[in-house]
């Protein structure tokens, strides 16, 4: 009769364990999913939409526009002037 409470003890204390591991493993999809949905490949989500925004807002003859006035070679911040 012992050994079968023992038997039973340990396979309540096993499902009990694979529970927990379980919902660890969940919870860290969930963290993932959560990161990925906040900052794609590591990066902040608005660092990629405000580029797409723009253009979006005014149109690829702002691409132009922006050739003839930056100047690649200088490595500091540049103001331009999109009227």
């Amino acid at each position: 009769c012992k050994e079968k409470i023992i038997y039973q003890i340990e396979k309540l204390r096993g499902r009990c364990e694979a529970a927990v591991e379980k919902g660890h493993e969940v919870a860290e999809r969930q963290i993932h999913r959560a990161c990925n949905l906040i900052a794609p490949y590591g990066r902040i989500q608005e660092t990629g939409l405000s580029g797409i925004y723009f253009l979006l807002r005014h149109s690829r003859s702002v691409l132009q526009l922006l050739y003839e006035r930056l100047d690649v070679m200088k490595f500091e911040h540049q103001l331009i002037s999109v009227d």
